[in-house]
């Protein structure tokens, strides 16, 4: 069965690949919070006078958030189906993988427009809608169990819009989330 195509699609939110999509969003809200907290020290606030610099360096942790994401994906999967003895890359994955991507640097654009318009308030809900809305077309029918993670978004979503100040929260128990559906699934 060496270098065959899988017959099936080897691209999911599950096992090493929600630990490592886990620590990415526990890492990134950490340093985005730092950084955010290290401007309200200096006197910029989030809302009103929001540095280019403190914004800048925002949103290179979320590129290079985005990068990682897929990457990681491609990455556990392509270790698994090596140890399966199959070839990662089929036609299958690789259209899975560009639909994907597309939909990452959708999410991404509409986060960077709700930004350039000053609605820092919503980024977070935005960001948790869509990523909820991703989660659950990319894994609806091959997995069922990680659609909580997808409720989890949709709830969470609400909260960071009724209460602003809960998007640290909401990313951090997002992470947790990842991990522990990770853990829970390694194989």
């Amino acid at each position: 069965m060496k270098n065959q195509d899988s017959p099936h699609i080897n691209f999911s939110f599950t096992g090493l690949t929600s630990i490592f999509l886990g620590s990415h969003l526990l890492i990134a809200a950490f340093i985005i919070k730092s950084i955010i907290d290290g401007a309200k020290l200096r006197g910029e606030g989030l809302n009103y006078n929001y540095s280019s610099l403190t914004e800048t360096y925002v949103i290179i942790i979320v590129i290079i958030a985005f990068l990682l994401f897929p990457s990681s994906i491609l990455f556990t999967e392509n270790r698994k189906a090596k140890k399966l003895g199959y070839q990662c890359l089929n036609p299958i994955t690789k259209r899975v993988l560009i639909r994907y991507s597309l939909t990452l640097i959708t999410l991404f654009v509409i986060l960077f427009f709700v930004g350039q318009q000053e609605l820092y308030n919503y980024l977070v809900p935005c960001f948790l809608l869509i990523y909820g809305v991703i989660i659950f077309v990319f894994e609806r029918k091959e997995y069922k169990n990680v659609l909580i993670i997808s409720g989890v978004c949709a709830l969470l979503s609400v909260i960071c819009l009724i209460i602003p100040s809960y998007w640290y929260y909401s990313l951090f128990i997002l992470g947790v989330a990842h991990l522990t559906y990770g853990i829970s699934k390694q194989q």
